[in-house]
């Protein structure tokens, strides 16, 4: 279980990614992507959530785990849905790669 300090400061600035390494592989969003932070208090185990694109909701107990929870989310689904064999994924599969194509690019192919 993880404590927080009563006293410590709630951070719900929005995390905003400009660029993730995947795989040894940098890449770079085409314009800033900004992920909407909440903390919710109201809850025996207080924690913070995350809400952006490509439809991304997430939930950790604080905001530096967050971030990483964040970072691993976006290489998975570059990893499966971006650059993945396209042909065994359904329709909204195809989508979410579109849509990280559409966020990111691999900085050797950026202009």
């Amino acid at each position: 279980m993880v404590t927080t300090d009563p006293k410590a400061k709630v951070d719900e600035s929005p995390i905003v990614i400009s660029e993730i390494e995947v795989d040894g592989v940098r890449l770079v969003a085409r314009e800033p992507v900004s992920y909407e932070v909440t903390f919710v208090a109201d809850t025996s185990e207080p924690f913070y959530e995350i809400e952006g694109p490509p439809d991304i909701l997430l939930f950790a107990e604080t905001r530096e785990l967050l971030l990483d929870v964040l970072e691993d989310d976006l290489q998975f689904l570059w990893r499966r849905f971006a650059v993945g064999d396209q042909s065994n994924l359904d329709g909204m599969a195809q989508q979410v790669g579109a849509e990280m194509r559409r966020l990111f690019i691999r900085e050797s192919d950026a202009p």
